[in-house]
Parts: structure tokens; sequence; C-alpha cells
């Protein structure tokens, strides 16, 4: 028989309710914190321990009355709104009345108060009744208001749900700090003056500053407000006379921001607030980040460094923090517990304001903006190009399907395209027809091509047949018997490989001499890489006064990962003070790495930030978690997406620069061998850069000697100059 009806306990409702809506320490801090400013407190000083899932924010405003101090923490229980037609006026973050509620419900709570009528102060330990705190023993560990304001001590969070507090207590600290930041600088946006100090504590039980900000006065600039704070919460992620004033209004909306000249290697930096609150649509922000991919934004900065790279192997992406003061909507305010907005009511005014002042930076830095890039990126006629100037250093690929322009160093084409003289404005247009590249049950198109070299985080199931146009393959099985023709201007292979599948006749294919090669290359250098990082033989070289500067969220970052940095040859060890800051010092690296840096710090500082930020984006895979049998013949390949960008952009550019060049004569069993070897290829239908390494050309009649019976088209990648 079924269980009757009934009520829940009052206390499991409780631990329940608290489920939805606090997740994480960084959101409970936050929450407190909006109680402070909801106070009126212009000082707040904030002191977290991860291990101990503990936090304390004490500040400086009206404090509550020992009735207000007993009322705290009850369920829908509030002094902000009354009824909803007041959330149309509303000053203050909290109206629910949830959220001490809940934080209460799975922690130890005391909260200690003072209001400035009083002389006595305070303190309540959650549920208890308030009681002076001069009858109680003074807690060392609690501030006590000299004239008003709050302590709020949570200790042990999540105690009372044990599966997610262990989850919490595995969380890496480095994300706890940057929601923690991220959460803090949405509050500072709206309060700028506000006197914010975050102190954490680590395992040893020593204090440390987390971030201050500070020295924020009334009679700045509102931008200049906007990049102060952006600095004292996250730090010199750019110099500060990078980051550009934007600014428009339009009748009652007042947009403010900042956005840098110069790029950064992670999308956090991309927020957008409306009335101090977080806007957080997604669709938006790709249209935001598609208009600066296809002007090309952060392509040239490579060139800062003594150290060139091949293509963009480190990712660009732009800093912009935009302020957008507007009217109150209601239903805004009621979209997500933490306050965000998904949805703004107001969307057709805010977006095209901010594509306007995004237009206007792109082109006071140099680039020509047409027309808007969309949402998911598949029209891109509005290509903002870099100014003739600067597009001489390099030309742009344009590839007929979803793929975002791109900037290709003339370096990483240089084996395989011929010096010839240039008549008109361009070269001459080859349309490309190759459509998808199997794996297996999946299947690849041209917008995924790059990701085989950046973004690899699946590892790829073995190639067995490349898919062109008119449903025509080639099986990698072909290859083995194809019959070598000859060699075609010392640039390719003409071979006829023979009937298979739903092809009834030979087919005529022309295979890229330089491409094959340096595919074939790129697999022995990766194959014989991972057996020295799995076999812990990679060759390290001591580096001497190697020095680089980091954030504090970066220290702990790199912390996190540091046995996963070791495991590719990299050791360091970290410093931090609070007159110098935080430095990362290099210890030895793989020699690879060591000649490819040649001492250059910033071209080292770079890389080693994107192997960091790949790792915590889950772009790679740590290594160190993949266990290989001992008595098992190790599988490569199920560990290049472990592989570092930095690796393997220097190990396609030395198959690049060891493969066989366009020029260079072949013999027929030269021509033969090379087709074997790419057959034991992994990935043998493309060459390191992931551009195809054959097609086909016709398929021949059978009986017919050679003469062509039906044209498939297909032709290389569009090489086009930017004007």
């Amino acid at each position: 028989m079924m269980a009757s009806i009934h009520k829940l306990d009052p206390n499991v409702q409780k631990i329940l309710k608290s489920q939805a809506f606090t997740v994480s320490m960084a959101s409970a801090v936050t929450e407190v914190v909006q109680n402070s400013l909801d106070a009126q407190a212009n000082q707040v000083d904030i002191s977290i321990d991860i291990g101990k899932l503990s936090f304390t924010v004490s500040d400086n405003g009206v404090g509550m009355i020992p009735g207000d101090l007993n009322r705290l923490g009850a369920h829908n229980s509030t002094s902000k709104i009354n009824t909803l037609r007041d959330l149309a006026n509303l000053k203050t973050y909290g109206f629910r009345g949830e959220a001490l509620f809940c934080i209460s419900s799975v922690s130890h709570m005391i909260v200690v108060s003072k209001v400035k009528e009083y002389n006595s102060t305070w303190i309540r330990r959650l549920p208890n009744s308030a009681t002076m705190l001069s009858v109680e023993p003074r807690e060392d560990d609690i501030s006590v208001p000299l004239d008003s304001g709050t302590t709020v001590v949570v200790q042990d969070l999540l105690h009372n749900i044990p599966v997610r507090r262990k989850i919490l207590q595995n969380e890496p600290a480095f994300k706890t700090y940057m929601s923690l930041k991220e959460n803090l600088f949405q509050l500072l946006i709206l309060h700028p003056e506000l006197q914010l100090t975050v102190r954490y504590i680590n395992d040893a039980e020593e204090r440390h500053q987390l971030f201050a900000s500070k020295q924020i006065s009334s009679h700045m600039k509102p931008y200049e407000k906007l990049s102060l704070t952006f600095l004292n919460t996250f730090g010199s992620v750019v110099p500060i006379e990078s980051l550009k004033k934007v600014s428009v209004d339009f009748k009652d909306f007042r947009l403010n921001g900042i956005i840098s000249k110069v790029a950064v290697r992670v999308r956090d930096y991309q927020l957008i607030y409306i009335n101090g609150r977080r806007y957080h649509n997604a669709s938006f922000l790709r249209t935001l980040e598609n208009m600066f991919q296809a002007a090309g934004f952060g392509n040239d900065e490579s060139n800062k460094t003594s150290v060139k790279s091949v293509g963009r192997p480190y990712t660009c992406h732009a800093l912009i923090i935009i302020d957008i003061r507007c009217p109150l909507v209601t239903d805004d305010l009621m979209q997500d517990p933490s306050k965000k907005i998904l949805l703004s009511s107001q969307a057709d005014v805010i977006h095209p304001l901010i594509l306007k002042v995004v237009e206007s930076f792109l082109s006071h830095q140099g680039y020509v903006p047409f027309s808007h890039v969309t949402a998911d990126g598949e029209n891109i006629n509005n290509k903002l190009l870099k100014t003739p100037q600067a597009s001489s250093q390099s030309v742009s690929t344009v590839l007929d399907s979803k793929i975002r322009m791109a900037k290709i160093n003339n370096r990483e084409i240089e084996g395989r395209v011929l010096k010839t003289s240039i008549s008109g404005r361009g070269y001459q247009k080859l349309r490309p027809s190759i459509e998808k590249v199997f794996l297996g049950r999946k299947s690849i198109t041209h917008d995924l091509k790059d990701r085989f070299l950046r973004d690899t985080s699946q590892i790829p199931e073995r190639i067995e047949q490349i898919s062109f146009s008119n449903n025509h393959t080639i099986d990698r099985t072909q290859l083995n018997d194809a019959e070598i023709i000859n060699q075609v201007g010392k640039k390719f292979i003409l071979a006829r490989i023979w009937p298979h599948g739903k092809v009834k006749h030979p087919t005529l294919i022309i295979v890229d001499q330089h491409a094959s090669d340096e595919r074939i290359k790129l697999e022995t250098y990766l194959e014989s890489f991972i057996h020295e990082v799995l076999g812990h033989t990679i060759q390290s070289q001591p580096i001497h006064n190697c020095r680089i500067g980091i954030s504090a969220t970066e220290t702990e970052l790199f912390r996190h990962f540091e046995k996963e940095f070791n495991t590719w040859g990299i050791f360091y060890y970290l410093t931090s003070n609070p007159l110098e800051g935080s430095y990362l010092e290099v210890k030895s690296l793989p020699v690879i790495l060591s000649e490819k840096a040649d001492g250059d710090i910033g071209y080292l500082k770079r890389a080693l930030q994107q192997i960091a930020e790949d790792l915590k984006s889950f772009k790679k895979l740590p290594i160190v978690n993949k266990k290989e049998d001992p008595f098992s013949t190790i599988e490569w390949w199920k560990y290049v997406s472990c592989i570092p960008v930095v690796f393997r952009e220097i190990f396609n550019s030395k198959a690049c620069r060891s493969a066989i060049m366009f020029g260079d004569s072949l013999t027929k069993v030269e021509c033969t061998s090379i087709l074997k070897e790419l057959t034991k290829c992994w990935l043998p239908f493309q060459c390191a850069h992931g551009r195809p390494s054959m097609i086909p050309l016709a398929e021949l009649k059978q009986g017919s000697n050679l003469l062509i019976e039906r044209e498939i088209t297909a032709a290389l990648p569009d090489y086009e100059t930017s004007e």
C-alpha cells in the first residue's frame, strides 16, 4: 500500500529548499555581500577558508536591531519589498527572502550586528535567538563593529549534505576564486567606490590577500572607474593603457564600457551588465565573438615576440566590459535566483547599441566593418577585414562552409605554393567541394577542420575513408594497391585506384606530395613524443632566470595542474608576496620547447598560459588521468587529445619543414612508398594543418585507357588577398 500524502518535516523542507539555491562557496559569499550593500555599507572585508568551507563577511552598514536580527534567515522574510509593484523601483539586490534562509539551512551561521543608536552589540547563532554579546565569551574570530555594521560567519557549508560537500571540497581552488571575482566584480559595477578586501586562508593556515578594490573616487569618470575596478579585481590581465573607452546614449539608455586593444587567451572577460546584473545571453555573446574573430582580432599578437608561430595556434579573444543603465523591467529581475539576466526584455534596443560601439571600436583600430555576423556564424558577409596596410603580411582563407575567416601566415604554405607573379588583385580562385571526412559514424565538415589542430578534447577514431561530392569516397585500403601513373609538375602524384563500394570504375586521384609526407612525418614525431612522455624519458633542460608574473588566480591554476605540467617535462615553482605579487619561476623545460622559446619569456608565458587555460576549460584532457596497461602496446593516438597546443605547433612546423617540398623530383618507387606509408597514418587524408592530402579527379570508364568518363569537381581551398 502506498504511503499517504503528508507534509514534509520542516528540517527536511529547509534542506531541500537550500539545494535549489546555494551551490558553491562563491555564490554563498556573494549573497551575504549583497546584503551588506543593501545595508548601505561602503566597506566590506571578506575572509574565506576553502579547506573548511567557511567564510566571514564584515561590513560597516547600518546594522540590525535585535528584532530584525531574530527574523533574519526566516523563509520569505525580507525588508526590501511588500508587493510585486515595488520591483519597478527596486534599489536593492535581495527581495525574495531566500538567500540567508538557504545558507543557514546547510551551515552553522553566526551573525553579529550593531546599529548606531544602540550602545550594545548583539549576536545570534542561528537558529537560536539573539543575545547581547557582552553576556557571552568573546569570539576571537568574529569582528565586532565599532560604530555600526554586521559580521556574518558561515562555517561548515553543506555539513548536512555530505555528497555535495565532498564535491565542493574537491573543486579546484582556482575555480572558486575566479567565480568569486566574477561575482564581486558584478557588485562593483554598481558600487565602484566600495572599499572591498578579499583574503583567503591556505592549507597552512596562512592568510593571503586575493584582491582589493580601493582608491576609486567619485570624481573619476565612468570608464576610469570601470578600468581600475577591473584591474583591481582581476589583476594585470592587460596593460591599463590598452583599455579603450566606449560609450553611447540613446533616450533612457546609457552605455559605458571598455574594450582592450590587446587580445586575451580566454573568453572569461566578455562581460555585459544591465543595471548591475550580469547579462548572459549566449547567442548574443557568440555574435560579439564572431565580430571580433571575423575581423582577425588578435592575429598580430604573436608578432610582438621574437618567436613566430605558424597560423593561429593560440586562442585570441576580446576583452570587453559593458555597463548599461536603463529603465528597470520586472521580468528581467525574476529570471534567475543568481540575479542574472538571460533574455533581456529590452534587447531590441540594447543589442544594437552594443554592436554599434563594437563596430566603432574596430573601425578606430584599423578594421573596416561591412555588416553584422550572425550568432551562429553561418553568414560571414560581415568580413571585418584588416586595412590594406596590415593585410600585406598575410592572406585570408575563405572556404565555402561554416568556417570563420582566418589569417594564414605565408610561411605555413611556402612549402606547398610556388612563388609566382600575381596579376590583378588576387590569386586564381579554386572552389573546394570536399564536403565531409568520415570518422567512423561521425563526420567533420570544414568548420571543424581546425579542431584537429587546437581543440582536440575528443579522441578521433581512425579515419578509414574520405567522402567527396557526388558520394565519391577514397578508402585507405585502396591506397595500398594504387597504381602510380607519374609525378605531376614536381608537386603532385597522379595515381589510379581500383573500384570500391558504390564506385564501379577505377578513379584517377591526385596526391599532394608535400601534404602527404608532412602527415607521415607528423605522426612519426607525435608517436615518439607520446612514448617519451608516458615512459618519463622526455629530455628536459635546466632554465635559469626565467621569472613570469602571473595573477593570484593563475597561481592557483598553475598549482592545481602542476603534476600535469611535470608530466610534459615542464617544472616550476610558485612564489608570492604582498609587495612583489605572484610569480612562476621556470626550473626546466623539454628541449624542444626550450629551443623554440630561445629565451623569449613573452612567448613562453603565452604558451604556458594557453596550456593552463586549455586544461581549465577541458579543451585538453589531463594525460595524468589516463591509465595505460603496462603490459599492453601503447596506442599513442589515444593521447593526441592531451598534447598541449605549443607542442602540436612545434611538431606541425617541424613536419612541414622536413617534408618533401614542391619542386622535389620523385621516382615512381618513392611515390609508391609515400602512399603505402600514408595508409599507416591515423589521419591520412589531411596534412598537419588540416588541408586535404588528396582529391579525386575523375572516374575512369572500364578499359578506356584513362578516358575521363565523369568529372568530379574538387580542388584545394581558395587563397585570396583581402582588400
